[in-house]
């Protein structure tokens, strides 16, 4: 079975996209953030065979079950721990049916269907797929079958994770399969840059969300 998860927050103001909102402000930060989350959960709405929206703080399963009724998106909260811990339980949380794995955030919205449907396809082959993020990070990791531990004492959010990743890797003789590197979307300048990659876009999903950030960054005078 393909297993398709999204880690998202409650968009409070100051809690997320922070160094975005060191430029536009904490509310419109946040409400470029939900718009970033809105977007994957239409694009991805058939990506994989089964799709979890796991959402931190765990109390906030409610909030994102009411905004999202009759989704094709079981929401599941992702538990305690630092994010390292909380990726490697929903990696863990294997049902024994052969499940191949994939977990997505919110910072690369211009992620396709066709990018994930792609890593589990490679993950038929490969026990470890990476997409790569411009600022040495990864947008999205994919996993089957047994892996060394990629998560824990992992530095989050800097440069050197994905570097790090595959040093693990190596050591225990396993090579991943990488997909097209993309770019996250953490400060102005990137914001700047999508929006500029949206102009273009035809997808409807990604015309609507150029529009959302035209009114939300519109609104900002």
């Amino acid at each position: 079975m393909n297993v398709l998860g999204m880690f998202v927050k409650r968009a409070a103001p100051g809690q997320v996209k922070t160094r975005l909102a060191a430029s536009i402000g904490p509310v419109a930060a946040a409400r470029v953030y939900e718009a970033f989350v809105e977007t994957l959960l239409a694009r991805l709405a058939s990506a994989g065979q089964q799709r979890l929206l796991a959402v931190s703080p765990d109390e906030a399963v409610a909030h994102f079950s009411r905004q999202i009724p009759a989704s094709p998106w079981q929401v599941v909260p992702q538990g305690a721990g630092d994010l390292g811990a909380r990726m490697a339980r929903f990696f863990a949380q294997d049902d024994g049916a052969s499940q191949r794995r994939v977990l997505v955030g919110s910072d690369c919205p211009q992620l396709s269907p066709q990018a994930v449907e792609e890593a589990f396809e490679l993950l038929r082959s490969k026990r470890v797929v990476l997409g790569p993020a411009e600022d040495g990070g990864y947008y999205l990791i994919g996993l089957s079958g047994e892996t060394p531990d990629l998560f824990l004492d992992m530095p989050w959010s800097t440069t050197d994770v994905l570097a790090l990743t595959l040093d693990r890797l190596r050591t225990a003789g396993i090579e991943p399969a990488l997909l097209a590197r993309q770019f996250d979307v953490d400060v102005a300048d990137d914001l700047a840059r999508l929006r500029g990659e949206l102009s273009q876009s035809r997808d409807p999903h990604l015309v609507r969300l150029a529009q959302r950030l035209d009114e939300i960054l519109g609104a900002r005078g």
